[in-house]
């Protein structure tokens, strides 16, 4: 459950600032005329930015649908080869064409014929399954840090320190999630009481709230800030690694705030107050 609960705050976080960069028209070394932290935002920005998270939504729910479907498909085969039995399967007429079983030797081939299909079925549904809990909604990879490691050809010291900056951006995006409001209030805190409260699809509400809310104290939006933390990790990224490893991983499309890499301070954080 804090899994599935860190993984969807962790969506909404990346994917405001996915949308962001993407809409903007800015490249990452463009930087706004406006001191960090102060972006402005406005109304018919956000217009666009809503929109475009609607279509992106839309697009996810297509691509979900499709492996879903895909998905379906294959059990449903499982299901006719096992309820064939002796049979080899159906024919393009739909007619069941069968399996010689005069002798047992035949018996025994469709049997490791159906034992076959299964194995190769069972390795593209898990194949289907891993792909599809890897890409976060956004369609960026929620790589693991060690497989992120070997596609970037990292040496232990370079995979340490790309580790601490990962860890350090989740930290800072907690900070931003706890930022308290005058009334004493936060963003993640009142996700906690939404949940206690039993309120539907509390992460949801979470988020569209990241979209029209300014950070407490600031004049930027919780999106915006976040965009900016997802490219301020990237910046650290570059004083450590070297700008072919920047350039490999801005290719796989890494959700950089959400690598795993063991640590996920947002979920215990709302875990310890659950707890409480």
């Amino acid at each position: 459950m804090w899994m599935h609960l860190s993984k969807l705050i962790l969506v909404a976080l990346i994917s405001g600032g996915f949308v962001y960069w993407l809409v903007s028209g800015r490249t990452p070394a463009e930087k706004p005329d406006t001191p960090s932290g102060q972006a402005k935002i406005d109304s018919q920005r956000l217009l666009d930015l809503e929109a475009e998270v609607r279509l992106l939504n839309r697009q996810l729910d297509q691509m979900n649908g499709q492996i879903d479907r895909r998905l379906n498909g294959l059990e449903r085969r499982i299901k006719l080869i096992k309820s064939a039995g002796g049979r080899a399967g159906v024919g393009s007429s739909g007619v069941d064409r069968p399996m010689p079983s005069a002798d047992g030797q035949n018996a025994g081939l469709s049997d490791e014929l159906v034992k076959r299909v299964e194995q190769t079925v069972d390795e593209k549904l898990k194949q289907l399954k891993r792909k599809k809990s890897e890409l976060n909604w956004a369609g960026q990879w929620k790589a693991p840090m060690d497989k992120l490691a070997e596609k970037l050809e990292l040496t232990d010291d370079e995979a340490d320190r790309a580790n601490d900056v990962f860890n350090a951006g989740k930290e800072e995006a907690l900070a931003l999630l706890r930022r308290q409001r005058p009334d004493g209030g936060s963003l993640i805190d009142d996700l906690v009481d939404d949940i206690r409260a039993g309120v539907k699809q509390p992460v949801k509400k979470m988020f569209k709230r990241i979209f029209t809310e300014k950070v407490p104290g600031e004049e930027t939006t919780y999106m915006a800030a976040f965009g900016a933390l997802s490219e301020k990790v990237k910046t650290d990224l570059g004083e450590q690694l070297s700008p072919s490893h920047l350039e490999t991983l801005n290719a796989l499309n890494v959700a950089v705030l959400e690598v795993n890499t063991g640590h996920d301070p947002t979920r215990d954080y709302v875990r310890g107050q659950m707890e409480q």
